[in-house]
């Protein structure tokens, strides 16, 4: 059973002989109860108090959950960009490899072209060089062919003035 002030207030003793000074536990009475309802308000402000502060540690729980799953998925938003940034630079490494590999190959492909060109070059200046000594031979073999028609048909020319005369 609860008790209130109220009832405490209310409450009647019954009159026995010799008993207490009915004025006096009245009195008495009117002081408990006053004592008590200040007892029951301060229960009932502390009762608030503790509902507001389990409601702000609950807020606060959940905050603190919601930070660590926060911070649980910044750390993996960093680890899955690192892992992002690797894979990306592997990438890159491995398309800069077949690209500078190709170059080399293309390279290496026009080197032979030239050389093929400078050994076609060659071949053709010591044929040319051949075909022009030729020449040169040729013209110098007809120079002296000439020569020699052409001295042989002046002493014809004499011998023909020396039959004439």
């Amino acid at each position: 059973m609860r008790i209130t002030p109220l009832d405490i207030q209310k409450h009647d003793f019954p009159v026995k002989f010799r008993g207490f000074d009915t004025d006096e536990v009245r009195s008495f009475l009117q002081l408990v109860a006053e004592a008590f309802e200040g007892v029951i308000k301060e229960a009932a402000g502390h009762k608030t108090r503790v509902t507001q502060l389990e409601d702000d540690l609950a807020g606060y729980r959940e905050r603190e959950k919601i930070l660590k799953n926060t911070l649980l998925s910044a750390q993996k938003m960093s680890d899955d960009m690192k892992e992002n940034a690797r894979k990306e630079a592997d990438l890159m490494i491995k398309e800069a490899e077949i690209k500078a590999d190709r170059l080399v190959s293309q390279a290496q492909v026009r080197a032979t072209k030239f050389e093929n060109a400078i050994s076609e070059l060659k071949l053709m200046k010591a044929q040319l060089r051949q075909k022009l000594q030729a020449t040169v031979e040729m013209v110098e073999h007809v120079t002296r062919l000439q020569e020699e028609e052409d001295a042989a048909d002046d002493k014809l020319r004499f011998a023909k003035r020396r039959d004439e005369v």
